[in-house]
């Protein structure tokens, strides 16, 4: 098979939607579906690089990177060619001047595993993906209340680059527009112990349109951190019928969400090099698998 590796552009992107499909979807073909909300601004705000063998687009990947810290975004190759050096050349490519601190969530196949491991990203930590039905949630109360903030506070940017340690005033502009991101502080009493916001407009889950994802969310310390993301469910579940979180394996809310009705949909792995801690996953939950 020859290859030919080039840069990705925001016109190529029904093209990388038919990859994300051929690749994820287990039907054949693949059902016809909208290209996924965060993949034009992943192109705008990263890099992303096609794989085109005898003129047919047949795997994609997206880095992004934050301040000092790398992202691989997307990876993914037609079903009909994998295991044949497609996702091993894209993310060679993909790599190539990516700072030191990089990351990614890596899916549930054991060959994504072993490449990123491969090529320098071990594997950290599980990370979870959490759904529950708001009307059968049994949330234990709690002290913490919410407020509603501003994107644009000061107060509120630093807290989200000390939770998720790096700088995406380059996101904010998404978050709202796109996915109707809503930020909240956690105070208990008059102490301020976390930050966060629940997207109320996520645009990926077809069958569940009334479906928020709460991230990110920050808590001052590891005692705080459940708490925390306990009140953000509280406050969305008056909101939207279906709730949807992804966190890490050592997160202290992990367990009151099971407990609580939420259950695990998918279990994947973070995997990193060079500064894995960057976030501190017992207290950190993501904005997203994506941009994290």
């Amino acid at each position: 098979m020859s290859l030919h590796l080039r840069l990705a552009e925001a016109g190529d992107i029904p093209d990388l939607t038919d990859i994300w499909l051929d690749s994820t979807d287990p039907g054949n073909p693949p059902a016809p579906a909208p290209a996924p909300v965060w993949l034009a601004h992943e192109l705008a705000t990263g890099k992303g690089i096609i794989a085109v063998a005898d003129d047919r687009a047949v795997g994609f990947g997206v880095t992004i990177q934050r301040g000092e810290v790398g992202n691989l975004a997307e990876l993914f190759v037609r079903r009909e060619v994998q295991s044949q050096g497609v996702g091993t050349r894209l993310l060679g490519r993909l790599l190539d001047g990516a700072p030191r601190t990089f990351f990614t969530v890596a899916a549930g196949d054991p060959r994504a595993v072993a490449l990123y491991a491969r090529h320098g990203l071990k594997p950290r930590w599980p990370f979870y993906r959490l759904c529950g039905q708001s009307g059968r949630l049994d949330l234990p109360s709690g002290i913490v209340t919410v407020a509603e903030a501003s994107w644009s506070d000061p107060a509120f940017l630093t807290s989200d680059l000390k939770s998720c340690g790096r700088s995406r005033l380059v996101d904010v502009d998404y978050f709202v527009t796109v996915r109707g991101a809503i930020p909240l502080w956690f105070r208990r009493g008059s102490t301020t112990i976390g930050y966060g916001a629940v997207q109320i407009r996520t645009g990926e889950f077809a069958d569940q349109p009334e479906t928020a994802m709460i991230g990110p969310v920050g808590a001052r310390g590891p005692l705080d951190a459940a708490a925390c993301v306990l009140a953000a469910v509280r406050w969305a579940m008056t909101r939207a019928r279906v709730l949807r979180i992804g966190l890490a394996a050592p997160h202290a809310a992990l367990v009151p969400l099971l407990n609580a009705g939420f259950r695990i949909v998918d279990a994947d792995t973070f995997m990193a090099r060079g500064r894995a801690r960057f976030c501190d996953p017992r207290t950190y939950v993501p904005s997203g698998a994506e941009f994290y």
